[in-house]
Order: C-alpha cells, then structure tokens, then sequence
C-alpha cells in the first residue's frame, strides 16, 4: 500500500484554551502515523518539518493560553 501525502491540519481559534495542548496532540498523532507509515513530516510549502520550526509553532501557541 502507498500513500504519496497525507495531510493532517487542526484550526486555531485564539480565544480557545488548550491550543499548545491539541498541537501537542496533532504532533503525536503525526509522528505515530510516521513510524507506521513510513515517510517525513513536512511543513506547508512541503519541506522536512525542522525543530526550529516546531519550537515557533510551540511558543505562538504557548502565547494563546
């Protein structure tokens, strides 16, 4: 079986408490389809996710709560 993508997004809504917390989740999610599936985690222009990526994503969702 082959997939050549598989998108997962979540929506944000500022005013929502536990933001850092769903990310959170989105991130395990996407890293145990990962393991199972094989292949990259990548951001929105298609480019391998980097870490530093993942900490702004953290921090601005850190701000929300």
């Amino acid at each position: 079986m082959q997939c050549p993508g598989l998108c997962l997004f979540m929506s944000v809504n500022t005013a929502e408490q536990h933001t850092a917390e769903r990310f959170e989740q989105l991130l395990d999610t996407a890293q145990t389809l990962l393991q199972e599936l094989g292949g990259t985690l990548c951001d929105q222009q298609r480019r391998p996710f980097t870490s530093q990526q993942l900490e702004t994503y953290r921090s601005q969702f850190a701000s929300y709560a």
